[in-house]
């Protein structure tokens, strides 16, 4: 895989692909992509000031939003509030 035109090795999974079961799964991979992929599930738009270059290892569901947002934002010690189909992340104060 390629992020941010670099080359990322990852280990290859050959059971049954997460998304047949809903869920979004992920390994050391930038926030950012995560966050694409949330957006893309929930049809919702992310703003944030944080830095999403940090990895994310996890997975969220797609048929529960809170638990996703909690499965994205708890790692990382974040708040999310939803305002008008936007979901705005902070750090926890």
């Amino acid at each position: 895989r390629i992020i941010q035109g670099e080359i990322s090795k990852n280990n290859t999974n050959l059971g049954r692909p997460t998304w047949l079961e809903n869920i979004s799964s992920f390994k050391s991979v930038p926030l950012f992509e995560v966050i694409a992929e949330f957006e893309g599930q929930y049809d919702l738009k992310i703003n944030t000031d944080i830095d999403t270059s940090v990895l994310f290892t996890g997975s969220f569901v797609h048929d529960h939003m809170d638990l996703a947002l909690k499965s994205i934002t708890n790692p990382f010690g974040l708040n999310y509030s939803l305002e008008n189909k936007i979901i705005i992340l902070k750090k926890v104060e």
